[in-house]
């Protein structure tokens, strides 16, 4: 009998099948639980960083927008009834001319225009008003009042609109027409005070007849009411219902006119009294359906889809009036008034996009840096499942499976807090995306590679040679990828720099403002890598000549202490917020320049001002100069061969103490205005200073200046560079003001008004100054500002988020290096060495990574700065003439190195308080410690 054939049978395909997938998922339920029971503290560590970086990451794109969207709002708001949607019509017999409309089909028409407006007006406009217009008509008095002023009136329409806004002060409002040539009017108490009218008073017009032979007819406007406006307005603001009304709240009085003064104001009548009124004109009556526009409903993307509708309403405007039969036009100034929120608006997202980019790479290369050390940790167990038999896709499955489950907690709880710290639809999926993407694959991938690297070892040729060219290859691949990275990073900042800020985008990311920081802080740090080693190890030949062996080890692990994502992670760390302080103190230094070059003065007044008034100013408490001057615009230089136009302020002796107070090219130097004093007594031609630009465009040894209808020989005294560019157009001329009127034979009075000082606000408005603007009010109106404002909170905003990040990035590291300093630490103790020598190691390891990222931080930040500069629009947002001067602060540079001080520190004592408890004993024993 034969043996029995115990020969193996060949698997099945199944069963290979099944042996591959328990090689992959087999037991990794009870691996995630047994691992996260053990490594609590790190994934309770790790979820936490992932619910920052989900909270950074829906929140800070929904900031953004909301800056945006608010800086919409403010440039709606400031500029208000301008910005309205006005839609015209002629009103009057549609049987004269086919383009007029009656009142009532305006009246009809103002009822459907909402329903047929465009999407985006129809979100943003308010209940329209109409009213109605004529044409000036002159008036006469029934009964003549002595030195009363001559009328030119207007029939406005008195409707509920209308009615909504007044307060009847005497009187009341018109009940009916009375008879075919009669209407009851009201008007305003201005206009009753100015022209002198009471309730009673008739105001009579003339019919215009075509023969002149026929007898005129008369209409008769008696006032039956005077009246209030229930919601005040100014000469800037008015309420819808009143703004085509000009002359309603705010009468004009012209007192040139030859036999005494004429006023002009509005006549309010009803719908019947402009059927009479109708006849006093062969013009129609002009009506207008005023759409407001209410600021708090814009958004900036609705800026752009406004500005788009109008401009298609203005070239047709049949949309609105389908069915009515009625011929309108529509007009608005929106686009205008908000012609320069685009940029101001891209400006603002390029420097926060800037902002983002930083905050964003530091929070996945603290990541990275946070899943290394768990995986690192976990080591051991990844040897061992891959001795027992696991693939590499069963340890990626495992990570996979782990990844995901703590990505949905931390995710999960970082939605939760986004939602109630800034509720909102999300902005931009792009920094979210991200965030996942490095939250579920971080830690699989690198468990992957650890695993691959500890079981697959690699070959090396036996012949020495071969060796050293498989150095040297490997040596080339690493030079031509950093090269490749530095060459990326420099065409990312040329196309930046070539590009500006045209191109920036509002509503959402823009990827080569994201990516070329990012780009530049890795060069920076593959140079840093280059260039630290060598002086490490000269800096750990000295410290290894040190009595004891204490130096020895802090040497050896200094050496080896600067690794590629911690070191990226701080350099971005100290870029953002060098980049970010040199940004808000560029701009901020930058408003002030500006306000400088807007105001010219700490207080400038406008108006007719006397001989005596600048020495009253100068007086004034508080007031350190002050200068009287005459600026004409538009003032012909001729040279024969050549002329142009300039701008040329005549100014009294006190501004030359006024000069010397204003920043350098504001003004022409001292020397010069002494010059032009001395000058203006000894020729006979006027001496004159001049900037470089009128120098440049005629010959200025044979120069007339034509002023007026007079041409008065000028000598040039000097010329100089800059000028009051920033409220005044060039180029510009000085002269002395006395001079000026000795040469015309008359001395004009001054209109403007500068004041220096303290008080120089106070003394300038006891003048009787037209206008008043001060230095110290446009620069507050400017800072606050709603785009100025979101770029300074996100800059904030950025920086307190990446000094987290920098602390969890500089404890990790720490972490990492544990082990191996508890080891050498515990050999030192069998030497005698005391215990509180561990925070020397750790120094030493934390030193060179944290200068390391302070040199090239700081590099990075202002090497972003200067080379993206017309890309962020910084002149823009500080509204000067020109691009602002770079500010580095020295509070920066302490600040950031006291911070990565403070920084070290805790990491330091973190280690300390972890290792506390290690047993030298022991740790040699085990060779390890938890």
């Amino acid at each position: 009998m034969s043996a029995p054939d115990t020969r193996r049978r060949p698997a099945s395909g199944r069963t290979r099948r099944n042996t591959s997938l328990r090689s992959l998922v087999g037991a990794t339920a009870l691996l995630v639980r047994r691992r996260a029971s053990r490594d609590a503290p790190l994934l309770v560590g790790w979820i936490a960083l992932l619910c920052l970086a989900t909270v950074l990451a829906v929140a800070v794109p929904r900031l953004v927008l909301d800056a945006v969207d608010r800086g919409a709002r403010e440039a709606v708001a400031e500029a208000g009834p301008t910005a309205d949607i006005i839609v015209r019509a002629q009103v009057g017999d549609p049987n004269v001319a086919s383009d007029f409309a009656t009142l009532p089909a305006i009246v009809d028409l103002a009822a459907t225009v909402p329903g047929n407006l465009p999407d985006g007006l129809a979100r943003v406009t308010d209940t329209p008003t109409v009213s109605a217009i004529s044409p000036g008509v002159r008036m006469t008095r029934a009964e003549a009042v002595a030195g009363a002023a001559r009328i030119e009136a207007q029939f406005g329409l008195l409707g509920p609109d209308q009615q909504s806004g007044l307060t009847l002060v005497d009187g009341r409002l018109p009940a009916g027409t009375g008879d075919g040539d009669r209407v009851e009017v009201v008007v305003s108490s201005e206009a009753a005070d100015v022209a002198a009218l009471a309730v009673g008073t008739v105001l009579n017009a003339s019919v215009p007849v075509a023969d002149p032979d026929e007898p005129p007819t008369v209409v008769a406007a008696e006032v039956v009411g005077i009246v209030a406006s229930a919601h005040p307005s100014s000469a800037t603001v008015c309420a819808s219902e009143w703004c085509d009304l000009p002359t309603m709240w705010a009468p004009e009085v012209d007192k040139s006119r030859l036999g005494g003064s004429g006023v002009e104001l509005t006549l309010l009548v009803d719908a019947e009294g402009i059927a009479v009124a109708q006849q006093l004109f062969f013009d129609p009556f002009v009506a207008s359906v005023r759409l407001p526009l209410r600021a708090e409903r814009f958004s900036g993307e609705l800026v752009t889809t406004v500005i788009a509708e109008t401009d298609a309403l203005e070239a047709n405007a049949a949309p609105l009036t389908a069915g009515s039969g009625v011929t309108v036009n529509v007009r608005t100034d929106f686009a205008d008034a908000l012609r320069g929120y685009g940029d101001r608006a891209a400006a603002a997202v390029a420097q926060m996009t800037l902002m983002i980019a930083g905050l964003f790479g530091a929070v996945a290369a603290v990541m990275l840096v946070v899943g290394g050390l768990i995986v690192r940790r976990r080591s051991a167990d990844l040897a061992l499942e891959r001795a027992r038999g696991s693939s590499l896709g069963g340890v990626a499955v495992g990570g996979l499976a782990e990844s995901l489950v703590l990505a949905v907690v931390g995710a999960g709880l970082g939605l939760g807090i986004a939602a109630l710290v800034t509720p909102g639809p999300l902005a931009d999926p792009l920094p979210l995306a991200a965030v996942g993407v490095v939250a579920v694959l971080a830690l699989p991938v690198r468990a992957m590679l650890l695993a691959r690297e500890a079981w697959s070892g690699r070959r090396q040729p036996a012949n020495r040679r071969d060796r050293q060219q498989l150095v040297a290859r490997s040596r080339i691949r690493r030079l031509v990828l950093e090269l490749s990275v530095i060459l990326l990073a420099v065409a990312a900042l040329a196309s930046l720099r070539s590009r500006g800020l045209v191109a920036a985008r509002t509503d959402g990311t823009d990827p080569l403002l994201a990516a070329a920081p990012l780009l530049l802080a890795a060069a920076v740090t593959l140079v840093v890598l280059r260039v630290q080693p060598p002086v490490v190890r000269g800096i750990g030949a000295v410290a290894a000549r040190s009595r004891g062996a204490v130096g020895v080890l802090a040497a050896a692990h200094a050496t080896r202490a600067v690794a590629v994502l911690p070191l990226l992670a701080l350099t971005i760390a100290v870029a953002l917020v060098v980049g970010g302080s040199l940004l808000v103190q560029t701009v901020r230094e930058g408003q002030v320049d500006a306000s400088w070059q807007r105001i010219g003065a700490d207080a400038r007044a406008t108006g007719v001002f006397g001989a005596g008034v600048a020495e009253g100013v100068r007086a004034a408490p508080g007031v350190s100069a002050a200068s009287a001057q005459l600026v004409t615009r538009a003032v012909g230089f001729d040279s024969g061969a050549a002329s142009t136009q300039g701008t040329l302020i005549a100014v009294d002796p006190g501004f030359a103490d006024v000069a010397r107070l204003l920043p350098a090219r504001l003004a022409p130097d001292s020397a010069a205005l002494d010059d032009l004093a001395t000058a203006s007594a000894d020729f006979e031609a006027l001496p004159v200073l001049v900037d470089e630009r009128l120098a440049a465009r005629v010959d200025i040894d044979e120069l007339v200046m034509v002023f007026g209808e007079d041409r008065v020989p000028v000598r040039v005294v000097a010329t100089f560079e800059g000028g009051p560019g920033g409220y005044l157009s060039g180029p510009i001329a000085y002269a002395d003001l006395g001079a000026l009127g000795e040469r015309l034979g008359k001395l004009p009075p001054a209109d403007t008004l500068l004041v220096m000082g303290d008080g120089a606000a106070a003394a300038a408005a006891s003048t009787d100054a037209t206008e008043l603007v001060t230095r110290a009010r446009w620069l507050a109106d400017r800072r606050d500002q709603e785009l100025v404002q979101g770029v300074e909170r996100m800059t904030q905003l950025s920086v307190a988020a990446v000094a987290l990040l920098a602390a969890v990035a500089l404890v990790t590291t720490v972490a990492g290096g544990g082990r191996s300093r508890s080891r050498s630490l515990s050999l030192l103790r069998t030497l005698g060495v005391r215990r509180g020598f561990g925070w020397v190691l750790a120094l030493a390891e934390l030193a060179p990574l944290v200068v390391a990222a302070l040199v090239g931080g700081a590099a990075a930040g202002v090497a972003i700065f200067v080379a993206s500069g017309p890309a962020l629009g910084l002149r823009i947002l500080t509204g000067g003439t020109g691009d602002p001067v770079l500010r580095v602060d020295p509070a920066t540079v302490v600040l950031v190195v006291a911070g990565s001080v403070v920084l070290c520190a805790i990491a330091i004592v973190a280690d300390v308080v972890a290792h506390r408890r290690d047993r030298p004993g022991e740790v040699l024993r085990v060779g390890e410690t938890t």
